[in-house]
């Protein structure tokens, strides 16, 4: 069952990686450390959480220089 929701993209870790990313970002002043220990607790595979995580500290260093308007 569970390969079949992999298989279906049903069960999408990189995903979800993304959007919680995207969604902390622009809703929380919280740093990468809590978004990796998130990741972490949800079960999702750790080259994913290294990825993402990297990807949050780019993207979190670039809305400080450039604040939403």
């Amino acid at each position: 069952m569970i390969e079949y929701c992999y298989r279906e993209k049903l069960i999408d870790h990189q995903d979800y990686a993304e959007s919680l990313k995207n969604t902390m970002i622009r809703t929380t002043d919280k740093g990468p450390k809590i978004y990796q220990q998130k990741l972490y607790q949800l079960g999702i595979e750790p080259n994913i959480i290294e990825m993402f995580t990297e990807l949050y500290r780019e993207q979190q260093e670039l809305d400080d220089i450039i604040p939403n308007c």
